[in-house]
């Protein structure tokens, strides 16, 4: 593709792992904050 940035492996896992991280932490943080309503994120 052109234009496609090329990224090592290495900055790929760091990428992934870091967004599973924040995943996670939204998902900790939804469900402590709103039992009833786990659908809505604050912005």
């Amino acid at each position: 593709m052109r234009g496609e940035k090329k990224i090592s492996l290495e900055e790929y896992r760091w990428l992934m792992s870091t967004a599973m991280n924040f995943a996670k932490l939204q998902l900790e943080i939804t469900k402590e904050k709103a039992p009833s309503c786990a659908n809505s994120f604050d912005a």
